[in-house]
């Protein structure tokens, strides 16, 4: 054995390192989550590839043997039309292309057919060269037809047996043949191209099925190590929680007076905001808030029953164009007029009497209401708040009591016109007997 050099010990152990750096990099790349996903991403794409060539296979295989029946029924037509003109002519019988029409609209429709299946076929060529055969031997029976019908037997003999007739039929008997053949060689190019492609897609499958094993393998091996490293630091980190257990506690006892602390606030609060809801809910009048949009940010109950809303159809909403859009005639009220959006805007205390409110259902009442502006503890304006009630009844009773006064008014001028009659009636008479050397008979006042 012979003695290593020191540079070829020291090239040797870099070699060696370097392979294992390598493995080991490579063995990483394999054990984790991606590697796994793109390895079964591989296998779902080259099973999606497989099915697309199968249904792709399928579909035109389908297509070629449509082509290739319609190819020979397109002779077999041809061949029944060429006896039946033959059959009637021997027998000088023209019951015997009574069916011509019929069986040559059949032939014309599968020529359409085949045609239209070979559009974008490389054989498109050869079937339209049977569509113009099949039209000239057309041209020529039809007037085969017509001499046939005129009894011109003869004539119809020497046009069916003519060169023309005879060539048109042998090149249309060629044209299909050569037809059918170029399907045939081509439904039998296209299966074994299919099945190669099939065997490359079966191998890929393979192969991805392959990768996804030893992926696999990679994992739950890197994923053992991973449990492992794992374990230790647990341990580590069991260790380390011993020493902080003491400092936890004063911490977690700081945390609970905290929080019984916040706890009593917040109850503190919630009462707070209970008896304020109770307060809101207990007043007679309807009171509701909005911000510097004019929109409801809280109402009491009495606020939405005089309205005719639940409260969760106002909260939210912009408020003038809902109750104060219009004047108690009808006409409409500018928002920029409303005292109202003046408090909660311009921060001008307003109490108004009179002025028309609308209710959900489209009906009015007169209200009087007073509109305070609100503040933050900056002095910067908030909102406003606004209480209201429905004067509707008292405005009646007011107008009742107007009218009532008016009557007695003049009920009262009526009675002491009178009265002052009366008395200057008396004193006439009383002078009138006074003039005739009698006694007065009324007394009257001074």
């Amino acid at each position: 054995m012979g003695i290593l050099k020191p540079t070829s010990w020291l090239n040797s152990l870099t070699d060696k390192f370097s392979a294992r750096s390598a493995l080991n990099i490579f063995s990483n790349v394999l054990g984790s989550v991606q590697s796994l996903y793109v390895a079964v991403g591989i296998l779902s794409l080259t099973i999606a590839l497989g099915t697309y060539l199968d249904i792709k296979n399928e579909s035109m295989h389908i297509r070629r043997l449509e082509v290739r029946t319609g190819l020979e029924k397109i002779g077999r037509l041809n061949q029944e039309l060429s006896n039946m003109l033959v059959m009637s002519l021997y027998e000088q019988n023209s019951l015997r292309i009574a069916s011509y029409d019929s069986v040559n609209g059949d032939l014309a429709r599968v020529i359409l057919k085949v045609t239209s299946l070979t559009k974008s076929q490389k054989y498109e060529q050869e079937i339209s060269a049977l569509s113009d055969d099949r039209k000239n031997l057309h041209s020529i029976e039809v007037n085969a037809i017509k001499l046939m019908s005129e009894d011109k037997w003869d004539e119809a003999k020497q046009l069916l047996f003519g060169d023309e007739y005879v060539t048109a039929n042998k090149t249309s008997e060629i044209d299909s043949q050569m037809a059918e053949s170029i399907v045939t060689g081509d439904l039998d190019a296209v299966s074994l191209r299919f099945n190669r492609l099939r065997t490359v897609s079966m191998c890929a499958n393979i192969g991805a099925l392959l990768l996804l094993l030893w992926v696999g393998i990679m994992f739950s091996r890197k994923t053992r190590i991973n449990f492992a490293e794992q374990v230790r630091l647990h341990d580590e980190i069991s260790v380390a929680y011993d020493g902080m257990e003491e400092r936890v506690r004063e911490r977690t006892a700081d945390l609970e007076v905290t929080t019984s602390r916040l706890a009593a606030e917040n109850e503190e609060r919630l009462k707070s905001d209970a008896r304020t809801r109770l307060i809101l809910n207990s007043a007679g009048e309807g009171i509701f808030g909005v911000d510097t949009s004019e929109r409801v940010t809280f109402l009491n109950d009495a606020a939405a029953g005089l309205l005719g809303y639940f409260a969760d159809e106002l909260i939210g909403r912009e408020i003038h164009g809902i109750i104060h859009h219009s004047y108690s005639d009808g006409t409409p009220y500018p928002k920029k007029d409303c005292p109202m959006f003046d408090a909660c805007t311009k921060g001008n205390k307003r109490h108004i009497t009179g002025e028309a409110l609308w209710r959900k259902d489209g009906s009015q009442f007169l209200s009087e209401y007073t509109a305070t502006p609100i503040s933050d503890d900056k002095d910067a304006l908030v909102g406003a708040v606004i209480v209201f009630r429905d004067i509707t009844r008292r405005k009646r009773n007011e107008e009742e009591l107007k009218q009532r006064m008016e009557e007695l008014e003049r009920f009262n001028r009526l009675v002491i016109g009178r009265e002052e009659r009366m008395i200057q009636l008396k004193k006439e008479i009383n002078e009138l007997l006074e003039e005739t050397g009698r006694e007065k008979k009324y007394k009257t006042e001074a």
